[in-house]
């Protein structure tokens, strides 16, 4: 049995260590139809090592499908929590401009005054590379905005690279930060070229604050939200610096089925965009939905990893792209009414168009919880798969709480959750195999330990940085880039 080889805090961990056992937060469940923002995660590892329940696989060309639940018995003579894990997966796929599916992007650029000098140079150069990395069979346009947004170049098909890139070399820094009317205007460029064929995304980036247009976060959440799910264009954020706000950044590319970047470096521009790049042409599958029927007797609790929609007891998780080589994980929690005692069969689907042959797939998994009275039967049929997943999203969840609570400035809550987060990790690992992902999580939880031991008395800037920097390396975890 590995184990994890945490760095100690001081003693008091030791006292801590003797009351978090089995730690829990109590917070409401989502309503029906909402997006989490907080909900109930309660988790007590089981008192044995033996795993006999193995997850349900299904596989159709370059996507596999997991699913698994962490026990395949529940105890019906007590109040009853469970975890259900869903995984799609995809190959490696790597075509040619011939055979990819073609994209309709916009670049949606911030050229506040703040933008000025490196960051406009760099901004520019990374723009430039992605024309040169484009074929005449991709549609391109390209925005930028300060307190007023100005269309560069109208979405049209690539067939002039060196007439784009001479409009792009004229963009220069201006105002202000008219983020709303940028990212609308590269909606409405992308949708006027929409074809469903298409990779359609819009790419924005910012790096500093909404002041201008559309301000609040709520409000532009929901707008990327509804042209995601309504209009079929996904969304990409790109922070760049530490003066904007990266909550609304990574919400608005969470709620538009995209990526979240932090760039601390102007010169890490060109090197970021680029990625992006690569996974938008090596998609393998478009328009992808998982979907999740809980049985009856059993209510949601949480959902990790991705933004849900939760209607007539079923769970809707749009990945819309999934890239080649890529890994997409979710983990539901949910509780079981008590007295329950009949068999709980937890019906999934991952719906999707193949890239190869644009064909609509589906492939279905059923996993099943039988009820049981033996407690000897319970302790040995978990799932060690599902149980390292839970490890992972509990860590994720409780580091995020820690976040936020450094952000209100409440900093010793915020370090108490962190010692809580080490005594679990360092718990768990004794109850299964720690795996790569635990081992990265654990990196970060000491890391983030450490960066807020005395952050009250760090200057802005520096935590700014943390803050940003942690963040982004959590949000890595739960979406397993």
């Amino acid at each position: 049995m590995k184990t994890l080889k945490l760095t100690p805090f001081s003693g008091i961990i030791a006292i801590i260590g003797l009351a978090v056992c089995a730690l829990s937060f109590n917070y409401s469940a989502p309503k029906p139809g909402q997006s989490q923002t907080n909900a109930g995660t309660h988790f007590i590892p089981p008192d044995t090592n033996v795993f006999l329940s193995k997850s349900t696989v299904k596989s159709h060309g370059l996507i596999t499908f997991t699913t698994g639940v962490d026990n395949s018995y529940y105890m019906t003579d007590s109040s009853n929590s469970g975890y259900l894990y869903l995984e799609a997966k995809a190959a490696k796929y790597v075509p040619d401009n011939n055979t990819r599916l073609p994209l309709n992007i916009s670049l949606v650029l911030d050229h506040s005054g703040s933008m000025s000098g490196d960051k406009m140079a760099y901004v520019l150069q990374a723009a430039k590379f992605v024309v040169d990395n484009l074929s005449s069979e991709d549609y391109l346009s390209v925005v930028v905005y300060d307190d007023e947004v100005t269309i560069v170049h109208s979405s049209s098909k690539v067939t002039d690279k060196s007439a784009i890139k001479a409009k792009i070399d004229r963009v220069y820094s201006g105002g202000s930060t008219n983020l709303s009317g940028g990212a609308l205007e590269g909606y409405a460029q992308v949708k006027s070229t929409f074809r469903k064929e298409c990779v359609n995304r819009v790419l924005l980036l910012s790096d500093g604050l909404a002041n201008v247009g559309i301000t609040d976060t709520a409000q532009l959440q929901k707008i990327t939200r509804d042209r995601n799910l309504e209009h079929g264009i996904s969304l990409s954020t790109f922070g760049v610096g530490t003066d904007y706000n990266e909550d609304l950044m990574t919400g608005m590319a969470e709620y538009g089925s995209g990526n979240y970047y932090f760039i601390d470096a102007p010169d890490k521009i060109p090197q970021i965009f680029q990625k992006e790049l690569s996974g938008l042409l090596n998609v393998v599958a478009q328009n992808a939905v998982m979907e999740i029927e809980l049985p009856e007797g059993v209510m949601l609790d949480y959902v990790f990893g991705y933004k849900y929609e939760y209607k007539d007891n079923k769970v809707l998780v749009n990945f819309r792209d999934i890239y080649s080589e890529e890994t997409k994980g979710v983990l539901v929690k949910y509780s079981i009414k008590k007295k329950m005692d009949l068999p709980l069969t937890f019906s999934t689907q991952l719906k999707y168009d193949d890239a190869q042959t644009g064909a609509r797939i589906e492939l279905k998994n059923t996993d099943t919880r039988l009820a049981t009275r033996d407690y000897s039967i319970y302790r040995t049929h978990n799932n060690e798969q599902v149980l390292q997943q839970i490890v992972l999203f509990e860590a994720n969840r409780r580091m995020e709480m820690a976040m936020r609570e450094v952000d209100l400035g409440n900093y010793t809550n915020a370090r108490s959750l962190m010692i809580e987060n080490t005594v679990y990790l360092q718990k768990m690992s004794g109850v299964v195999n720690v795996n790569k992902e635990i081992i990265v999580m654990d990196s970060l939880n000491r890391s983030y330990s450490n960066g807020i031991k005395d952050i009250e008395n760090k200057g802005v800037e520096e935590r700014k940085r943390i803050q940003k920097s942690n963040k982004e390396g959590n949000y890595k975890m739960k979406k397993k880039k």
